[in-house]
């Protein structure tokens, strides 16, 4: 009975060691791949940019999304963010009072 435990532990170990054996050096391989060729990855990046055909924005800061968060926005870009939403205000107030009319 101790003979039998003791050969399928043995045979359990031999087995083990057997696929470590076999399984690390591709894994050194793979691991050692990703590490040599980090420029090969940045290489290989398109700097491709689309154009429009417009000309290049100069603007200091971003044009703000209107529909996005306020948080965390400058100054100036909270100004020109509650001018656009003034003039869309002033838009929808034309198109109601033109709907209005033509009824």
């Amino acid at each position: 009975m101790v003979e039998k435990s003791f050969v399928r532990v043995s045979l359990r170990n031999a087995t083990l060691a057997a696929l470590l054996v076999a399984l690390i050096p591709s894994l050194v391989v793979a691991a050692s791949d990703d590490v040599e060729n980090p420029e090969s990855k940045k290489q290989n990046r398109s700097k491709f940019e689309y154009n429009n055909g417009s000309p290049e924005e100069k603007r200091p800061y971003r044009r703000p999304n209107l529909d996005a968060d306020p948080m965390n926005l400058r100054y100036e870009e909270l100004r020109e963010r509650f001018n656009e939403l003034e003039d869309r205000v002033e838009r929808l107030e034309r198109q109601d009072r033109s709907s209005k009319r033509g009824q």
